[in-house]
């Protein structure tokens, strides 16, 4: 009787955590090709989010519209896959070179997601000398072994790394930002799935002093055949907006 009982009780939990685990995937949308950033702003508390800026989110188009990071999950194509050049100044992308990474670009390609880092929320004088650095504090690829990095090349295309996994995460794997600053970069990962990443925004606030805040962000790379159910499964739910 017991152990009827004990079952009973597991098969319950187990339906829970699955359909708990369902309900998440259900909220997250895609983003699948226009402009947005990866907002940073500052009211009491940080705040990270996604603005939407012409994103195509679920087919359709925000111009101006705010979301909670972890209710949207940025989709890079398959046309997003690239090779590692050669050269020790590429040693960063945490692969060998000629072996492929995929890299959202940090010019707008059609149909692929544009995304930028933008503190135009954030006003001058909000914080000591503008300055807002945007810090890479966590990495989760499909594997556990993937590398992540961020960074931007010249009119040569020479890249300058702000931050990378493949030599571990310090201070150091960070971006200078400025108030209502603006730019963009080049996101690359090293294997196909879904990773999130976590940034930390932090400054010396004319307030409250040097604060700090993460905000983990969803991605999927070329979806593997279980990835894909998941992003079908995210379109049954309406995106929820943001209020400002």
């Amino acid at each position: 009787m017991h152990l009827r009982i004990a079952h009973y009780l597991t098969a319950i939990s187990f339906v829970c955590v699955l359909t708990a685990a369902t309900q998440r995937a259900a909220a997250q949308q895609t983003w699948t090709s226009g402009h947005g950033d990866i907002g940073i702003a500052y009211e009491d508390g940080w705040d990270l989010h996604i603005h939407a800026e012409g994103a195509i989110i679920e087919g359709v188009e925000y111009p101006d519209d705010e979301f909670d990071a972890a209710d949207v999950r940025i989709l890079l194509p398959a046309s997003t896959q690239t090779v590692r050049p050669a050269g020790a100044n590429w040693d960063p992308i945490g692969v060998s070179a000629g072996q492929p990474y995929w890299a959202l670009p940090q010019t707008e390609v059609v149909g692929v997601p544009f995304v930028g880092f933008g503190t135009e929320e954030i006003l001058s004088g909000d914080f000591a000398g503008d300055a807002i650095t945007l810090t890479l504090t966590g990495v989760a690829s499909p594997s556990g072994t993937g590398n992540f990095s961020l960074y931007q090349t010249d009119a040569f295309g020479e890249p300058t790394f702000h931050a990378s996994s493949a030599d571990g995460l310090d201070a150091s794997d960070s971006l200078a930002l400025n108030a209502e600053d603006h730019l963009h970069a080049n996101l690359a990962f090293t294997e196909m799935g879904l990773w999130a990443i976590t940034f930390e925004a932090s400054g010396t606030h004319s307030v409250h002093g040097f604060v700090t805040g993460e905000g983990t962000y969803l991605l999927g790379v070329v979806p593997e055949p279980g990835t894909a159910a998941m992003l079908l499964l995210s379109g049954v739910l309406a995106l929820r907006r943001r209020t400002r």
